[in-house]
């Protein structure tokens, strides 16, 4: 096993460390143009800064570049008041929806991650109304460089001269309509219960809706294992060496290290771990270490109870359909 994992780093080392450094440097240029305020949205573009280069999703150009069109109107529609928070709910669900009738397929290289992620992170962070503009600005640009990389770019794979157009993608993404229900229902419930209860922290219940959220419920409930397994350990290490042994001064450091130590990881809990330990950290800056780390636990609890309800309510809709 040690062979294996050694000769795994030595053979992605050099691509690994290029890939850290220039995300690392796409945020922190984005963040010192837009400010700390739209830092989680920079990490959600820097996300599509690392895969529209390299994955060839099957669509065309146009395409592609039309629906990065996602991440400044998720940016707006995220800016909307939460005084209706049930009104709201439907509004999630409708640009939810937008989202995977666009991207859902193909799901083996995760097309709607860096559009989803950015339409959770917008929402569980608004910003004021006097710096909403700049958040869209920052989107707006952010989805230009992110279509002019992936157009540009010479080394997307797998190669394939099949390039789906708008019509075509569409009917591609909604053939499996049961997925697409479970995902607008877990996202969408989950903003809106954080909405209803003060969630100090929305995005730690959201993201756990939509990561647990899978095409079949036996994987839900295998990822809803390693996700627990995960922010447990990740609980034990943030409070280990960030709260205990590291010097504030220097948690920077080890966050940034184990940030790399991420990009040679594969199995989901294992980067729940590294997730869980980032998260806390920059939490620290609002909560006491045991406030963050009791509000990571309750959002995970309520993350999960929303993904297992919804995938066992949807399994039951299917089996009826079927009959």
């Amino acid at each position: 096993m040690l062979t294996k994992l050694s000769t795994h780093i030595k053979q992605n080392f050099s691509k690994n460390l290029v890939d850290f450094t220039t995300n690392l440097l796409f945020i922190l240029i984005f963040t010192l143009i837009f400010g700390e305020e739209n830092l989680l949205p920079i990490v959600a573009l820097s996300v599509g800064f690392l895969m529209f280069p390299k994955i060839n999703f099957g669509v065309t150009d146009k395409v592609l570049i039309m629906t990065n069109l996602l991440f400044p109107l998720g940016g707006i529609i995220s800016q909307l008041p939460h005084s209706q928070p049930f009104l709201l709910f439907f509004v999630y669900a409708a640009f939810t929806l937008l989202i995977l009738i666009l991207t859902a397929e193909p799901i083996a290289f995760q097309y709607s991650i860096p559009y989803m992620i950015n339409f959770l992170f917008c929402q569980a962070t608004p910003v004021e109304s006097t710096h909403a503009l700049n958040r869209i600005i920052c989107l707006v640009i952010g989805s230009v460089v992110l279509s002019i990389l992936a157009v540009k770019s010479k080394k997307r794979q797998p190669l394939t001269v099949t390039k789906l157009n708008l019509d075509e993608q569409i009917k591609r993404s909604v053939s499996n309509p049961i997925y697409l229900l479970k995902m607008t229902l877990s996202v969408s419930i989950a903003m809106t219960v954080a909405i209803l209860i003060h969630a100090p922290k929305p995005l730690w219940i959201s993201i756990v809706a939509m990561s647990l959220t899978e095409i079949h419920f036996s994987e839900t409930v295998k990822k809803t294992r390693e996700r627990i397994i995960g922010t447990a350990f990740g609980v034990i290490v943030f409070y280990l060496f960030l709260v205990k042994l590291i010097p504030t001064p220097y948690a920077i450091a080890f966050i940034l290290s184990v940030g790399f130590i991420s990009y040679f990881l594969v199995d989901y809990k294992h980067k729940t771990i590294v997730n869980s330990i980032a998260a806390m950290n920059a939490a620290l800056v609002i909560f006491p270490s045991g406030v963050s780390i009791a509000n990571r636990f309750i959002g995970l609890f309520i993350g999960i109870v929303i993904a297992i309800v919804v995938a066992m309510m949807c399994h039951l809709i299917q089996k009826a359909i079927v009959r």
